[in-house]
C-alpha cells in the first residue's frame, strides 16, 4: 500500500506544546474557543485550584482537570511555569490495544486490535500519561479510551455518499477510479514515518452512532459529542460547534488527533488521580 499523502497542518497546532499561540483548532474541540498561549495560561491559573494532583516526575507536576461535561485538560507544571497540555474526553469506551511504547517525547505507537486480538491498523496517538509512559516499558496489551479530536471534518449522509465523494480519494488528485477510503476507516499517519518526528494526526471517516451537544462550563462554549465506530471499534470523537451535530448513520471524514487515557497506568509519583465515574451530562 502506497505511503498515505501529505496533509497540510499549517493551521493545527500540536495540543501538547503551549510554544504557539493558535492552540484553538484542538482546545475548541472540547469547548474552549481561546487563540493565544496567555488566554490558555490565565484558563489553566482559573481552573487549577479545581484540578487534581495526577503525578510528579522529577520536578514536573502533573495536573487533571475534568468537567462536568467531560471535557479533560492534562497540563504540566515546574515551578510555576507551565509546560505542556493536552486536550482529552472522559470517555466511557475502551480499545484494546497492543505493543504500545513511546515514540518520542509526546507521541506513543501502539497496533489496534479487535475482541478476538485480531489486528485492525497500527496507530500513533497522544496518550494522557505520555510523560510516565517515556520512562515505562513495551507494553504488550493494554486498554485504552481513545478520543478523536475532530480538527478538519466534514458531514456526509452516508457510508455510499462519503465513498462516492472526492473526499474518500486517498489521494486528492486521483482519478475517480483512484484508491478510496470505506466509511468506517481509520488511516494513523504517524507510523508512516520516523518515529522521533511521529505525530497523533489520523485521517478517519467514522459511521456515527449517536451524537449529542455538551457544555464547557469553564468557559460556557459548547462542543459535540459523537460516538462512532471506526475499523468497527467504538470511538468518541469531539467537535467544535462550527460542526453541525450529526445524525446516526451519517459519516465524519476528514482530519483528526488521536489522544488516549490508558488503564491502569499512572501519571507520575505518587498516582493520586483517582478514576472519575461517567461524566455528568450538560446538554445544550
Amino acid at each position: 500500500m502506497a505511503r498515505p499523502p501529505a496533509v497540510d497542518k499549517s493551521d493545527v497546532i500540536c495540543p501538547i506544546s503551549l510554544a504557539f499561540a493558535a492552540m484553538n483548532s484542538t482546545l475548541s474541540c472540547i469547548g474552549i474557543n481561546y487563540g493565544t498561549v496567555e488566554e490558555v495560561i490565565s484558563l489553566l491559573d482559573r481552573i487549577e485550584p479545581y484540578a487534581s494532583l495526577a503525578g510528579r516526575i522529577g520536578a514536573d507536576l502533573v495536573q487533571v482537570w475534568q468537567d462536568p461535561s467531560g471535557a479533560r485538560l492534562i497540563f504540566a507544571s515546574r515551578d510555576g511555569d507551565r509546560l505542556d497540555l493536552l486536550p482529552s474526553f472522559a470517555g466511557g469506551t475502551s480499545c484494546q490495544l497492543a505493543e504500545c511504547t513511546m515514540w518520542n517525547p509526546s507521541v506513543a505507537y501502539a497496533l489496534l486490535q479487535d475482541g478476538t486480538g485480531q489486528q485492525l491498523t497500527a496507530l500513533t496517538f497522544a496518550p494522557e500519561q505520555h510523560r510516565w509512559l517515556q520512562h515505562a516499558k513495551l507494553m504488550p496489551r493494554a486498554a485504552a479510551n481513545l478520543v478523536v479530536l475532530g480538527i478538519d471534518l466534514q458531514l456526509f449522509a452516508d457510508a455510499r455518499d462519503f465513498e462516492n465523494s472526492a473526499a474518500s480519494l486517498l489521494q486528492a488528485d486521483s482519478t475517480p477510479e483512484g484508491l478510496r477510503l470505506a466509511g468506517g476507516s481509520l488511516l494513523s499517519y504517524g507510523p508512516w514515518g520516523e518515529q522521533a518526528e511521529a505525530d497523533a494526526f489520523c485521517r478517519l471517516a467514522a459511521v456515527v452512532a449517536s451524537a449529542e451537544c455538551r457544555r464547557n462550563l469553564a468557559t460556557g462554549d459548547p462542543f459535540t459529542l459523537v460516538r462512532g465506530l471506526l475499523l468497527g471499534c467504538e470511538v468518541e470523537l469531539c467537535l467544535p460547534a462550527s460542526v453541525p451535530v450529526p445524525q446516526p448513520g451519517q459519516v465524519l471524514a476528514g482530519l483528526g488527533y488521536l489522544v488516549g487515557r490508558l488503564a491502569g497506568v499512572p501519571y507520575g509519583h505518587p498516582a493520586a488521580l483517582a478514576t472519575s465515574s461517567a461524566p455528568v451530562t450538560d446538554t445544550c
